[in-house]
Formats: C-alpha cells, structure tokens, sequence
C-alpha cells in the first residue's frame, strides 16, 4: 500500500522514514513511515445548496420537481428557470432542451459545485413503441449490468446535454426524471456510480419502470434517493418478471416473453397511496387479465387504455396532500409559484392529440 499522496513536512522525513519508524509507537507509524509525515486528502467543502437541491425525503422537493416536470412538459421554460432562481439563486443556469423523435425533454441545471437533469417521460409513438419492443427482448448487457438498450441510450442523451452544459466528472450531481425520464435516470446514476464510487450522486424518481436486473439494483443501492411509485400506477411494475409473466405466455403461446425474466425494480421505492402517504419497498399489484391485455395491445402496436394515475399532474396532486404548506428548502415565494400549473387541454387529450398521453400507454 503506498503512502498517502498529501506530504507534510520536510522531504527528509520520508527518506529517512525507517530510521525515524524504528523509535516510535506503533500507533504513530502508518505503511512504514512517521505518521507526521503525510496525511489523507481533506474531502472538498459541500455547497451548502447542494443539500437544498437535493433533499430527496423533503415533501416540499418532490412537489417542486414534479412541478418542474410538469412545466417542462407544457414548454413552459421560463417559469422553469424562475423555479430554480428562486430555490438556488441567481447564479444557477437553467438550459431548456426540447424532445426529439427518439428522446424525451429535458433541463439543466449548473452551479458553481454541481449540476441537475431533470427529464419527461415519452412524448410520442416512437419512443413508446421502441421502449416496449426492448422491453420485450428481456434485460441487455451493457457494462456491468443489464437494462433496456433504448433507455439506456436515453441516459446517454441526458448524459451529452449535461457534459455540454457545463457538468464536470466527479462533482456532484442530481438526476430527476418521470417514466421513460426516471428509468434512464437511474440507468445514468448507476453509469456514474461505475466510473466513480465516491462520487455525490443523487436521485428523484416518478412512477418509472424497472430500469434493469440485479446488479444494477445493487449499484442504485449506494446511490440516496427516492423513487416514488403510485399505488395505481401499473407503468411501475413493467417490465414483469418471470413469475407474472409465465400465465401470459402460456395463454398467449409465447415462450419468448419468459426471457423476461430478470427486471428488478429500483431500491428506494415507495408506494404512494390516493392520500400521499408513503409506504416503503412495495409496487402496485397487476393482475393476470391486465397483463395479458397490456401484451397483447403492445404486440399488435396498439395504444393501451389511458392509466391517469401514471400522470405527473397526478403525483404532485398526491405529494401536496402529504405537504399542503410550504417547508425547507422551498420559500413561500416559491412555493406561490409551484401553484401556478396550467394544466390546459391535457385531461381531455388522447394520445394523438397530446404531447404527453403516450406515456400513459405502456412507459
């Protein structure tokens, strides 16, 4: 084990470190040398803002986030960066970046000590349909675990736009995302835990799929977080696993759909009940009809019946019940302006007619 990189003192204490080793305790030697000599690395100071940003347990954070989820969907990006001002100050720069064909919106977020990606779910056919044509094929291998190949492409996007904005490797980071968002925030977060273990790196999750298999749920085990999950959201329990999904192969003679075996929801999970209370480690429970129906509909490339609980209007409506009064680290200016939301058309749209009802059809 070499010694520690940090030298104190003069470079004579090193060479003549065994002479000087030789005629002291033992609890003042370390790999062979006076422990005077040299010193571990002093970890970096934290922002302050960073813990604002970050409280994940805070009510009043998952309001703001889901809130902000839901103004970036309406395209609303000035209302975003004023949001962020407010909770982080001036100085924070907020980077708007539309969906494309095949990836979700998404905002930046960059200050002075660490960066923010806060990313939508689908928001057209394709995304959807090539979503549920991975999923079938059953978890990828990709680097040290496996995931949907499509979703992980997707944290490769979020991964572009926030080295583009300014993010810098090491520093910390939050990563928040709804759905098709949240899985592939997940997917880039254990991305990050991989290339570097002591990283800060942070997570706020609604109502995403299971992002992959078991190796990356233990990965996500050493990343803090909080992944919410309405008790009548089913998107959350796709993909099945092996024992939901054996009846439905069976009815359905389709011996394939056992490769998907293999999902595991993310750790961190909480159930959030109609009142928006919480209840840790559990998912909502579908049946064999639904599944079945769901494969079948998504096989033929069909759109699903509407699930208006997987909708982030719905989990913010849920978060406000548990927290109606503004609390740390959201201000009471701030917290006036997280009610303002224009919902506009979006409960009387369907799927061809929205922006966002895709994501209500399979993620």
């Amino acid at each position: 084990m070499p010694p520690h990189n940090h030298i104190v003192g003069r470079h004579r204490c090193l060479i003549e470190g065994e002479a000087i080793a030789n005629a002291l305790a033992e609890d003042r030697i370390r790999d062979g040398f006076n422990v005077l000599c040299f010193t571990a690395p002093q970890p970096i100071p934290l922002d302050p803002l960073w813990e604002t940003a970050s409280a994940y347990n805070q009510c009043s954070l998952q309001f703001f986030y889901a809130t902000v989820l839901q103004w970036i969907y309406n395209g609303e990006a000035a209302k975003v960066a004023t949001a962020f001002t407010l909770l982080l100050g001036p100085s924070a720069v907020t980077r708007f970046h539309a969906a494309t064909t095949l990836f979700p919106a998404m905002v930046t977020v960059k200050t002075s000590s660490f960066s923010i990606a806060v990313t939508t779910g689908t928001t057209n056919f394709q995304q959807l349909a090539l979503q549920g044509f991975y999923s079938l094929v059953g978890p990828t291998p990709v680097t040290a675990f496996s995931c949907n190949l499509f979703h992980y492409h997707c944290s490769t996007w979020i991964h572009t736009h926030l080295t583009n904005d300014g993010a810098i490797a090491g520093e910390p980071i939050l990563l928040v995302g709804h759905s098709y968002g949240g899985v592939a925030s997940h997917i880039l977060a254990g991305r990050y835990r991989i290339a570097d273990n002591n990283r800060l790196v942070r997570s706020i999750t609604y109502g995403d799929p299971k992002p992959g298999d078991r190796r990356l749920h233990e990965i996500l085990a050493t990343v803090p977080g909080i992944a919410l999950h309405n008790s009548d959201d089913f998107i959350t329990v796709l993909p099945p696993d092996r024992a939901t999904i054996f009846p439905v192969s069976v009815a359905l003679g389709l011996a394939y759909l056992l490769l998907m075996d293999g999902w595991i929801p993310a750790p961190n999970g909480q159930l959030m009940d109609p009142a928006g209370q919480l209840h840790p480690n559990q998912l909502p429970f579908i049946g064999t009809a639904q599944l079945t129906g769901y494969v079948t509909r998504a096989l033929a490339n069909l759109p699903l019946a509407v699930i208006i609980q997987h909708a982030i209007p719905v989990y913010r409506e849920r978060i406000l019940l548990r927290c109606p009064n503004p609390e740390w680290p959201v201000s009471l200016p701030l917290w006036t302006l997280l009610q303002e939301l224009d919902l506009g058309g979006y409960w009387g749209n369907d799927y061809w007619g929205s922006d966002y009802f895709g994501e209500d059809y399979f993620f």
